[in-house]
């Protein structure tokens, strides 16, 4: 049986492509790729402290995935406050109650 264009199963000019799922990067070279990448388009380029900046962020990213820099702790006399709660606070200072 033949439809309406003549194609028949086995008479077919290619094959439907099968990509891979996912391409997983590998971590220990992405930034510091990146980084490499950064720092080569940034000579010449009118973003070029952008660039820089890009460079210098993806290779201590590279350092610390590494295990060759540590990430910077908070001390604890500091202390964070969500904005919620400092947003409340100054809004029931701020506004009076309407009558």
């Amino acid at each position: 049986m033949s439809d309406v264009t003549g194609l028949r199963p086995g008479n077919i000019l290619g094959e439907a492509a099968k990509p891979p799922f996912a391409v997983i990067p590998n971590p220990a070279s992405l930034f510091f790729n990146r980084s490499n990448r950064f720092a080569a388009l940034a000579p010449g380029h009118q973003l070029a402290p952008y660039l820089s900046f890009l460079a210098a962020l993806t290779r201590a990213q590279h350092e610390i995935e590494r295990g060759q820099r540590r990430l910077p702790c908070r001390p604890s006399s500091v202390s964070v406050r969500p904005w919620n709660t400092v947003w409340h606070r100054w809004r029931r200072r701020s506004l009076s109650p309407i009558p």
